[in-house]
């Protein structure tokens, strides 16, 4: 999926220098690069640092992108690369794991995915906190590719782009992610006493 013409534009002017298009394209990209701050950096205030990392970083290199269509896969392998760069400077200062570790997806995961697809994670409670947390023990391939399909919205390509993979192999990872947690919270009713699924279906529908 190719940016909007909006960001596409703002993209090609801040590889040509345009100072102006980069504070618009820091400011549209702002919620996702916290995010994914959060999600590798676990104190608050360390997590923001590592997103101004981030923004220095995407600032200092955004003219070496040669394709505007790869921005957004691109930015999210600057942003890992930046947050993980600062866990390990943590971890050596403070000579532990403390400061670093995935967030806790319950504070860093939105209510609701897509709106209008019958998929999306839209379930209310405790129940979202489940899933929230069985998210979060996923293996990081399916981690990864199930939050950035319904979280950053991106498409197959573009998750294959960021994390380096064919689309095949990410949709392989969402598939299994999905069966995963549908696995867990069908063998989690069945403790609780809860009715089956009807045969075949998962407890999204899927």
């Amino acid at each position: 999926m190719a940016p909007d013409p909006r960001t596409r534009d703002l993209v090609v002017r801040a590889i040509d220098g345009d100072a102006r298009a980069f504070e618009s394209l820091c400011e549209l990209f702002a919620k996702s690069i916290l995010f994914e701050a959060h999600r590798y950096v676990r104190n608050p205030s360390d997590a923001d640092d590592a997103a101004q990392e981030a923004v220095i970083a995407m600032h200092a290199s955004i003219r070496n992108l040669r394709d505007p269509d790869a921005f957004r896969p691109w930015l999210y392998r600057l942003v890992k690369y930046c947050c993980l760069k600062h866990v390990h400077r943590l971890r050596s200062q403070k000579g532990g794991d403390e400061a670093a570790d995935i967030d806790d997806y319950a504070e860093s995961l939105p209510d609701e995915a897509r709106d209008g697809n019958p998929q999306e994670l839209l379930l209310e409670g405790e129940r979202v906190e489940i899933v929230r947390r069985l998210v979060e023990q996923l293996c990081e391939k399916q981690r990864e590719a199930l939050i950035l399909y319904y979280y950053e919205n991106m498409s197959y390509r573009e998750i294959a782009s960021a994390l380096r993979c064919t689309t095949s192999t990410v949709s392989t990872n969402i598939m299994k992610a999905k069966r995963n947690i549908a696995r867990r919270l069908a063998a989690m009713d069945a403790e609780e006493g809860v009715g089956e699924e009807p045969a075949g279906r998962s407890a999204f529908g899927w």
